[in-house]
Formats: structure tokens, C-alpha cells, sequence
């Protein structure tokens, strides 16, 4: 085989499986191979594949785009086992660029600067990521969403015809399109995907099916494919895919609104980026912009899993990232979390502070690197490739002069870095997380007091290259800046800000201070956060924030001698109060209480978390009270493993809230999947739909569709029939199967489902029909069952029918449409008397059948109605008297049927009534011709003989009786002709 390039590395895996005997080659087991060793081409043999069609391109589709690779790892994995389904934002995004050039023109590019590249495709990209950065700035957590959503393939692509999906650095962008593009391959609609944009509007059809082809490695001269995809495009019936808008030229960005404006309405478009890009224009031509907002809680343990599977160190990872100050940030951040766990992985614990974490992360990766290269990791190679990364990074980040840069020409970069998992890019070139080229930037030279002095003008407060600077250089460079602090800091106390974050950075021990250090630290921030103004606007609460994750490592220093310093804080109300406890719980100087206010109830939950509570303190900590707060240390939690039994505990929490936060804290967990279902009949909807969030399919199962079950064919064939009016001599013979159904869904009435057996399945499948299909004025039918039923009324499970919707989408019709559904079934189950354990149940929801266990119903005839399951259990059949049973032979038009099923008592008694009946010569035998025409030649010879002879020779009585019937209940003569009596054309 010939032709893999780097995209393709996880072929060789993918396609041992599928080769019979086949022995998955490595590096070190390629036998006759000298050196033991498989290199790649430059250039694949592509010959052949010019004459690949569209079913080529999607199999190369779905090689390419299915396999990803964490950061920092050479092994490629199936993105159909790996992917997490992960939270959006629905949100108006403020684009800002134009407010920033009016207010403050020193921040932007100079003009002549864009001038030199107008094809920069960072421009205002630093600018993007500090206001992300601000925007969160008060919480170390995820902040709190109005209006979330559970992302998966489906709700991107019907999230609208066109979506922007915005998301920061190594939020899962990327990754995301991949599962969509796989995902959509199986679907009516082509995906045409592309992880690079150079799209034009001169001959876009063409354009875009040349780049497609060339996005899965296909020879844009495959003429067949291309065509193929170029019809389809204008057509309208593809899902147009594409990535990295923000990594594209600006003239590419500028032009694409209009590009996609050009195409048809019935193209679906979903478009990735970073939230650098004005989008303006986007929404103009009718995006609806989704912010991606990476891992929250659980999802953080379900990435670990997909990758390492239950690796007994998972746990510990958890529990270790959430002691240091960036914790939070490298637990929801896809690229940070695979770096860190792959480093875990191999030496089973981290560093105690956050800048140890980064120079092993970045050390890790060079040196792997390296000895991909065959290169000594600790050559002097090596190390000036690294020394002039930083020096790079430096000027990149922190320049002397004109603005910061996310970019860099691949030109400018050395090629063993580049291959080292610290960039992604292609022309342009960004580091993995920007926080990486912060902190390579970090270790380059500085001047210190040069750069305090330019900190203390700049906008540019949220850059964290300065604290990692002052962290990594130790006591006199911290010493340096409390001086500073103290001696004349800013309006809105930048240096302090700026010490104590170097402090969180730098960890417990680790950057050489000592008690009076955290003394003099902690007197300046009192003293600010107490000024005589008494003011606590946006900039206190920043810097006490700055001072709850400074003081998790200077508070290793102080003793409870130093609580009386901080006594004037606690003593505040609201949220100066409230910081005053945060503060108070990272020095380890105050105990646990309920805080004065709970305005930033995601903070306290965090901090309560990171002090050591757990969920049954905090609950008996708020008395029934505090509700925020006991929603955020439960959503705290479910990140750490280890609190799962107090979790579980508080899916019994007497607020639905708490309940519904544990629930989505105990989503991955296998052990609680049984209180999860359990769950799924809570009486709160929050609840309920927190469970269906949780337990929600992410790999579609198989399972058949209601609509091709044999049970339901006869009530499909109904709709939109009207019955034909029965034989009234002789029913039973020429009364159609759907025809009989008809007349009793028309009419139904109570009926005992062991009488007929065969009319009972169609029956129930009926009910099915009318549980599941659409009240419009076209047909459909909904649902699906676990597996094919061969007879449902044998069944000795719930007969569950599942309709596939999310916990946010199709609210009106999971209620509404099921509950009118669920009306217009039980009008013909209540009929259907059993005595069996029937119940049928309708359940909107996307969950495995496994997951769905409906309630028990005890009692006979019962109707369950709360979403999203709604059933019934059949009313129970409660016997009979004989009398009743022979008054049914005698009226029923199935009579012969229940003759054949009656025992042979009931039979000899019903022919002894019948004898006495028939000799009696005051019996009318008009009145028991239907019954004779039903059941003559079940009796006796003499009795059969004795009422032939009464029996009359022509019609004309019978017409008189018709017509005596139809006067004496008022009905006209009027109708259909019965003919002249006595002529053939009147039988």
C-alpha cells in the first residue's frame, strides 16, 4: 500500500480488523524490511483513483475525518468510540472590533502593520481572547448558562440551515466537524468537508468539490467524484462543513458571507472559529451563532475514558488537577486535558504548582519529538531549538514594540517543533493553547523592571506571560513586584493582582517565600479591599478573586495567628463579605459557614469544594437554605470520582435543582446508571430531563421501526380506507381481516383478548398505530422497538415504542403531541379487557433501551402521563356467568369462532336451549336465521331436519321484516335497493 500521509496513520489499524488473518504492521515488526522500519512517500500513487466516484469519496471521508489523535499522542483512534458530546451556547455574541478601534485606537494593529500582511489571518485574535478571557475572569469555573444545549451531530446540523460555531483554543472545534462530516456520510445529504478554506465565488460548485476531494487526499482530478459533488452542491443536498474560518486569509474571510449567499437554500452550512472574526456578515446571510464551551463536569471523565478506557489513574488525574489554580481551565479544554493526561499516564502523578505542569508539558513534547527525529533529547540541538522557540514566542506574545500575535509564518519555525504537537496550522501556525506560548514566552529574557513599567499602561491585563515571568524567576522577582504593589500600584491594582497571581501560578514551595511574605501580601489586599470609599465595584471583586487563588499556596504560610488581619473583612456583608470567607477558606483560617450572600454561587460552590466539603456539610451547612450554593457544589463535584456515593445521596435532595445538578454530575458514572433510570420517574421535569440529558445515546443503536412489524399492518392499511359494510347473513366468512379491525376501531367495545388470539395482535397494534402516529393530514408514523416482536400479545416485558428526541429539542411536541396520542389510544385500549400483564408505552426520549424501564402499573387499567413516558396497562378481564357466554354465541358474528373455543358443557348446554327453542312452534325462526347460517351444522341431525321444514321458501318475508325494522326506528325507506321481491337481483 502507497500513498499514507500523516492523516492516514490510523489506516493501518482501521483496516486490520477488516482484513481476514490480517497482521497490523508496526515499527519494530516488518519482517524482510531492513531496518525494521516503514517510511512514507513524498507522493502517492494516485493513478487509479481518477476514476473515483462518490461512494469512493465518502469511504475516503470517512478514513479522514474519522480518526482522531490526542496532542502530545502518535496513536489515531475511530472518532465513532472517542467523541464527547459536549455544551453549547445559544447566544448573541457582541462583536466588539469596531467599539475597540472607536474607544481606544492604541490597542489595535497599526495601519501600516496590517498593510505588511493583509492576509494575517490573526488580526484582533489576541484582542478575542482577552475579552473571552475577562468575561470569565471573576469565576476559576465554567460561568453559569441561561440557555444550554447537549451538543451532538444532530443538533448541529439542525441547530439551523446555516450555524457558526464559535469556541476558543482546543475546545473541540475541530474534532467536532469531523463527527458531523462521519456522521452525515450516512445520511441524504453529501458532506462536503474541508479543514482548510480557499474558498472564491468564481465557479463555487466546482471550487468547493475540488477542495473536498482534496481535503480526504482524493485527486482533484477524480472527474466522476468531482462532478458528482458538483451536482450535488447546486442541488442544494449537501451539508457544507468547514473549519478553521479564523486560521483562513483575510480576503477568504472577507468573501465567504457572499459565498455562501451564492449557494442554494437548501445547502445546510456549519462553520467552525475561533471567536476572533467579525460576523457581522455571517449573520446577515443567516447564521445562528452556538458558542462551544468545552468540557463540563462529567464530560471531563467520559473524554478520559473514550481514550484510556477505565484506567485505574483517571481518578487521581481528576482529583490532582483540581489543587492547582488552572485546574479548572485544563479539565474543559479537550487539547489541555489529552497534554496533561498523556503525561500522567506515563509518570502517574503531576507537579505541585501550575508552572510545573506547563514546562513537563512542554518538555514532554520536545523531547518525544526529538527521539521521533532519532535526535538526543538533551543534544544542544534540542535545546537551542527550544531557546529559540521561546525567544519567538517572546516577540510573538510580549514585544517590545507593536501589538501581540497569535500567529507565526510555518517558515519561521523550526520543523522539529512543528511536528512536536505545540502548533496546529498549516501556512499560519498558533500554539495548541495559547497559555503554551504564554508560558514559552515566559522563560525567555526580560527585563523585569522594564516590563512592570509597561504593565502598568497596558489593556492587556488577562496576558499571563508576566506572572509566569515573575513565578519562574522566584522570591526577588516576586519581591520586586510586592515593592512595586506597595509603593504606588494602579487605580485598579494591577500589581497586586499581578503578585498574587504569580503566586497561584508558582504553587505552594515553589517559588521561595516564605511567612512574611504571605504576611506583607496579605495586609496590602485587606487594606485595598477596605478602602474608606467602601467601594466593591468590578476591580475588588477581581482582585479578591486574584486573592482566593493566590492565597491556596500563600496560605501554606500563615498560622491562626494571621486571622486577625483578616477579621475587618469578615465582618462585611454581601459580597464583600462573601470574598472575605473565600479568602479566609484558601488560607485555611475560617471554618466552614454559610456565606453572606450567595450573588456568586458558582464561586462559593468551587471554593467550598476546594476547601474540603462535601455535599452532606454543605446540605446540613444551609439548613434547607442556600439553593445556589448546593447546586454548584454538587455540579463542583462531579469532576472527582471519589464523591460519587455523596452524589448519589443527593439525587434524594428535597430540591429538584440539587437533584437535577447530581444527576448531570453522576452522567458517566456505570454504577449509578440504576438510580439514574430510576430518576427518569422523578416528579420534578428538571429532573427528568436532566436524566435524559445524561443518559442521552451518543452512538446510534440498532433497533426496528414500529411501521414494519407485521402486528401493525392491518391498522396501516386503514388509514385513510373506509370499511365496507359487512354481509349481514354471514359475516364471519367474507369479513376482511381490516375490514373487521375497522368496524371495531370505529366502534369499540369491551372484548376479551383470549377469545381471539390473532385479532388481539391486531388489535395492539392498532393501539401502537395510534400511540405513535401523526394527527396532521398526512400519514406518518413515529418509533422504533428494541427488536422485532413476533406476537406482542405474548409479550412479557412493557412494550415499549421509542421516539428519538433530546432533553432541549421537540419540548411542545414531547408533551402535547404525545399526550393527544395517548388520548386517542387508551379510547380503544380501555376496551381491551386481558388477563395478562399488558402495558404499552410511548417514550420520547434518545436512550439506549437499556435505560428505559417504565413505571410498574399495579392496578389494572391505569394511564400514566408525566414525559417522557406515557402508557397504559389494559384493563383486567373479570370473568363471566355462562349465560353471558351463550348470549354471545347467539349475537356474535363470530359466532363459530367461539363455538370452536367454547368447552363441550357450555356447547351441550347451549344445544339443549336451542332444541326447546327451535320446536317451540311460537318461536319466530326469522328471528334465528343469522344464528342458524353461523352454527346449523353444528347441530343435532333430527334438529337440523325438524327446522329445514319451517324454514320459508323466499324473501319477500325477510324484506318485510327489513322494512317493518326500518319503521319502527324511524329510518326511510330510502336506501339501497334490495330489488323486486322474489327476483334474483333482491337476494
Amino acid at each position: 500500500m502507497s500513498g499514507l500521509d500523516d492523516s492516514l496513520e490510523g489506516l493501518w489499524r482501521a483496516l486490520g480488523p477488516l482484513v481476514h488473518d490480517a497482521d497490523v504492521l508496526g515499527e519494530h515488526d516488518l519482517p524482510g524490511v531492513p531496518g525494521a522500519k516503514l517510511f512514507r512517500a513524498e507522493q502517492g500513487l494516485d493513478g487509479p483513483l481518477h476514476d473515483a466516484t462518490l461512494q469512493d469519496y465518502l469511504r475516503a471521508l470517512r478514513v479522514v475525518a474519522g480518526q482522531v489523535r490526542l496532542v502530545g499522542e502518535e496513536r489515531e483512534w475511530p472518532i465513532e468510540r472517542v467523541f464527547v458530546a459536549m455544551e453549547v451556547q445559544r447566544q448573541e455574541r457582541t462583536t466588539t472590533t469596531r467599539m475597540r478601534e472607536h474607544e481606544d485606537p492604541k490597542r489595535n494593529r497599526r495601519a501600516d502593520e496590517v498593510a505588511r500582511e493583509p492576509d494575517r489571518p490573526d488580526q484582533e485574535e489576541i484582542e478575542a481572547e482577552f475579552e473571552a478571557r475577562e468575561a470569565t475572569a471573576l469565576t476559576a469555573e465554567a460561568p453559569a448558562h441561561l440557555e444550554t444545549m447537549q451538543l451532538d451531530a444532530e443538533t448541529v446540523a439542525e441547530a439551523g440551515a446555516r450555524v457558526l460555531v464559535w469556541g476558543a483554543a482546543g475546545t473541540g472545534k475541530s474534532t467536532l466537524l469531523k463527527w458531523v462530516a462521519c456522521q452525515s456520510a450516512r445520511s441524504e445529504r453529501t458532506p462536503i468537508w474541508m479543514d482548510q478554506l480557499e474558498v472564491s465565488s468564481s465557479e463555487l460548485p466546482d471550487k468547493l468539490a475540488q477542495l473536498a476531494l482534496r481535503s480526504v487526499l482524493l485527486p482533484e482530478t477524480a472527474s466522476v467524484a468531482r462532478r458528482q459533488l458538483r451536482n450535488a452542491i447546486e442541488a442544494g443536498k449537501v451539508q457544507l462543513l468547514l473549519d478553521g474560518l479564523d486560521e483562513a486569509a483575510i480576503r477568504v474571510q472577507t468573501s465567504l458571507p457572499a459565498c455562501m449567499a451564492a449557494l442554494g437554500a437548501g445547502t445546510r452550512v456549519v462553520i467552525a472559529s475561533r471567536p476572533n472574526v467579525q460576523d457581522e456578515a455571517l449573520r446577515a446571510a443567516g447564521f445562528v451563532p452556538v458558542t462551544l464551551t468545552g468540557l463540563q463536569g462529567n464530560e471531563t471523565e467520559v473524554f478520559l475514558q473514550r481514550y484510556f478506557g477505565k484506567a485505574s489513574w483517571i481518578a487521581g488525574l481528576l482529583r490532582e488537577l483540581r489543587t492547582l489554580s488552572v485546574g479548572e481551565v485544563w479539565s474543559r479544554t479537550p487539547v489541555l486535558l489529552s497534554l496533561v493526561a498523556a503525561l500522567y499516564q506515563r509518570n502517574r502523578r503531576l507537579p505541585h504548582a501550575t508552572l510545573a505542569l506547563y514546562d513537563d508539558v512542554v518538555e514532554s513534547l520536545i523531547r518525544r519529538a526529538a527521539t521521533r527525529w532519532g535526535l538526543d533529547p538533551n543534544s544542544r540541538q534540542v535545546r537551542e531549538a527550544r531557546a529559540k522557540l521561546e525567544v519567538l514566542a517572546r516577540a510573538m506574545l510580549l514585544p517590545r514594540e507593536g501589538q501581540p500575535e497569535a500567529a507565526v509564518r510555518r517558515r519561521e519555525v523550526d520543523d522539529l517543533l512543528v511536528s512536536s504537537g505545540l502548533f496546529t496550522g498549516a501556512t499560519w501556525l498558533r500554539f495548541a493553547h495559547l497559555s503554551l506560548g504564554e508560558f514559552l514566552a515566559a522563560c525567555a529574557p526580560m527585563d523585569l523592571d522594564e516590563e512592570l513599567e509597561r504593565f502598568r499602561s497596558t489593556s492587556r491585563l488577562t496576558l499571563d506571560v508576566l506572572p509566569m515571568a515573575l513565578a519562574r524567576r522566584r522570591r526577588e522577582a516576586l519581591e520586586q513586584a510586592l515593592r512595586a504593589a506597595e509603593d504606588g500600584d494602579t487605580w485598579d491594582h494591577r500589581l497586586l493582582g499581578l503578585v498574587l497571581r504569580a503566586a497561584a501560578l508558582g504553587g505552594e514551595g515553589e517559588v521561595g517565600i516564605d511567612r512574611a511574605y504571605a504576611q506583607r501580601v496579605l495586609k496590602v489586599l485587606v487594606a485595598r479591599l477596605m478602602l474608606p470609599s467602601g467601594r466593591f465595584g468590578k476591580t475588588e471583586q477581581q482582585l479578591a478573586a486574584y486573592g482566593e487563588r493566590g492565597f491556596r499556596a500563600l496560605g501554606t504560610w500563615l498560622t491562626d495567628d494571621d486571622r486577625e488581619m483578616l477579621e475587618p473583612l469578615l465582618e462585611g456583608r454581601g459580597a464583600l463579605g462573601t470574598e472575605a470567607l473565600l479568602l479566609a477558606w484558601a488560607s485555611r483560617l475560617e471554618g466552614l459557614r454559610r456565606p453572606p450572600s450567595e450573588r456568586e454561587a458558582s464561586r462559593v460552590g468551587a471554593a467550598l469544594v476546594r476547601s474540603g466539603a462535601t455535599v452532606a456539610d454543605v446540605i446540613a451547612l444551609a439548613a434547607g437554605n442556600g439553593l445556589q450554593v448546593r447546586v454548584a457544589v454538587v455540579s463542583a463535584l462531579g469532576s472527582d470520582p471519589e464523591s460519587r456515593p455523596l452524589l448519589r445521596e443527593a439525587l434524594r435532595d428535597a430540591d429538584e435543582y440539587v437533584r437535577a445538578a447530581a444527576v448531570s454530575a453522576l452522567g458517566s458514572d456505570p454504577e449509578s446508571r440504576p438510580l439514574l433510570r430510576e430518576a427518569l420517574r422523578d416528579a420534578a421535569e428538571a429532573v427528568r430531563e436532566a436524566v435524559i440529558a445524561a443518559l442521552q445515546r451518543r452512538i446510534a443503536t440498532e433497533a426496528s421501526a414500529l411501521s414494519e412489524l407485521g402486528c401493525v399492518q392491518p391498522a396501516i392499511c386503514l388509514v385513510g380506507r373506509h370499511p365496507v359494510p359487512p354481509d349481514l347473513v354471514n359475516p364471519s366468512t367474507t369479513l376482511a381481516r381490516q375490514e373487521r379491525l375497522g368496524r371495531f376501531l370505529q366502534s369499540p367495545r369491551p372484548i376479551r383478548l383470549e377469545k381471539d388470539m390473532s385479532f388481539a395482535e391486531e388489535l395492539l397494534g392498532a393501539v401502537c398505530i395510534r400511540l405513535t402516529q401523526t394527527t396532521g393530514p398526512r400519514f406518518g408514523i413515529f418509533g422504533e422497538v428494541e427488536k422485532p416482536l413476533e406476537r406482542l400479545v405474548d409479550s412479557s416485558e412493557p412494550i415499549v415504542i421509542r421516539i428519538a428526541m433530546s432533553a432541549a429539542d421537540l419540548a411542545l411536541d414531547r408533551a402535547v403531541f404525545a399526550c393527544h396520542n395517548l388520548v386517542e389510544a387508551w379510547r380503544i385500549a380501555r376496551h381491551l379487557r386481558t388477563e395478562r400483564n399488558l402495558s404499552v408505552w410511548l417514550v420520547c426520549a434518545d436512550l439506549d433501551f437499556d435505560d428505559i424501564v417504565p413505571p410498574a402499573l399495579d392496578k389494572p387499567g391505569t394511564v400514566y402521563m408525566r414525559p417522557p413516558f406515557f402508557g397504559f396497562r389494559l384493563p383486567a378481564y373479570d370473568g363471566g356467568t355462562p349465560l353471558d357466554a351463550e348470549i354471545e354465541l347467539l349475537i356474535s358474528c363470530e359466532a363459530e369462532r367461539l363455538w370452536a373455543n367454547s368447552p363441550d358443557q357450555l356447547r351441550a348446554e347451549l344445544i339443549g336451549r336451542l332444541d326447546a327453542v327451535l320446536r317451540d312452534p311460537d318461536t319466530d325462526i326469522w328471528s334465528l336465521l343469522p344464528l342458524l347460517g353461523r352454527l346449523g351444522q353444528h347441530l343435532p341431525a333430527d334438529l337440523r331436519a325438524a327446522v329445514v321444514e319451517r324454514l320459508p321458501d323466499g324473501v319477500r318475508e325477510a324484506v318485510l321484516h327489513l322494512e317493518r325494522a326500518r319503521e319502527a326506528l324511524g329510518v326511510s325507506a330510502a336506501g339501497p335497493s334490495t330489488g323486486a321481491p322474489g327476483s334474483p337481483s333482491g337476494v
